[in-house]
């Protein structure tokens, strides 16, 4: 038997993921704004801030996508999208 390095990590590599997304998170973070992205006034701050929110706001949640993932299926069982689907 030969003794493992790593351990079983099955579809990906949870050692490099995890390093990727520390290095990620740290570089979004530190990350230089270019001078033609940046706000130019206070009132334009606040302006993208709104905006921001509002967007968020419009966000779905996990749970929504949920939902339309079973309302489609069921959808579907309903009203077969293609002829192959019918015989199922």
């Amino acid at each position: 038997m030969t003794k493992k390095t790593a351990p079983i990590q099955g579809e990906g590599d949870y050692e490099a993921a995890r390093r990727y997304n520390e290095r990620t998170t740290a570089f979004v973070a530190n990350a230089p704004v270019a001078p033609s992205a940046a706000p130019q006034s206070e009132a334009e701050a606040q302006e993208l801030l709104q905006a921001e929110r509002e967007g968020a706001g419009r966000s779905r949640a996990g749970g929504q996508d949920r939902h339309d993932a079973e309302e489609m299926a069921r959808l579907e069982k309903e009203a077969p999208l293609h002829s192959d689907d019918a015989q199922r």
